[in-house]
């Protein structure tokens, strides 16, 4: 039984020979016995084909951060959040300014329930990509929590410019728009977005 950072309790049994075959024969039984220790062999962790292929790629090729990311996605995928982290670091000093890499080291903050590197992160990638489509919902969500409705609508604005018109981008208008008691306003929106998103 265990439970990983994503907080899902897991437990998993399968019973195979070294090829992976089901082992044949099994008995079970609900009475109590004594347990006898097998000291005979010693058991040794099974490393995943797909992380020892990403493993030689990045210790082949050092300078190259496709690997790197591919190994920390792999690590992230299997729950190990430290040794993806780790991997995550070394790409980001071969290409320090890279919002990518940020935005993918969130997840594993996330799943680490790590909120300091988590609002450092988030902090990073307003201060340096401001105009990410990411960068411009968080700064959206602080200027509505500051009260300062001109400057969300100007971020809405530049929402919209990029990524069209869409029913985010209307709800968060309409609610802006309702902080602001333009209710006129507030009900031509309604309208459009009645007819478009019926």
């Amino acid at each position: 039984m265990g439970e990983s950072y994503a907080g899902r309790s897991n437990f998993m049994v399968r019973l195979t020979d070294e090829k992976g075959n089901p082992v044949q024969g099994l008995t079970s039984t609900a009475a109590f016995q004594a347990y006898t220790k097998d000291t005979s062999a010693t058991p040794t962790p099974i490393t995943l084909a797909v992380e020892e292929f990403f493993q030689k790629q990045t210790q082949d090729n050092p300078n190259q951060v496709l690997p790197k990311l591919m190994l920390a996605h792999t690590y992230l995928r299997n729950d190990k959040t430290s040794d993806a982290r780790r991997v995550y670091r070394q790409a980001q000093k071969l290409v320090p300014n890279s919002s990518f890499i940020v935005m993918r080291q969130l997840e594993a903050y996330q799943r680490e329930e790590n909120r300091t590197s988590l609002t450092t992160a988030l902090e990073w990638l307003k201060e340096h990509d401001p105009n990410l489509p990411f960068s411009l919902d968080l700064r959206f969500d602080d200027e509505l929590e500051k009260e300062n409705y001109t400057q969300a609508l100007a971020l809405l604005d530049q929402m919209e410019q990029q990524q069209g018109f869409d029913e985010s981008i209307l709800t968060k208008r309409i609610k802006v728009l309702s902080k602001k008691e333009q209710f006129n306003e507030v009900i031509k929106l309604a309208e459009r977005g009645y007819t478009n998103y019926p």
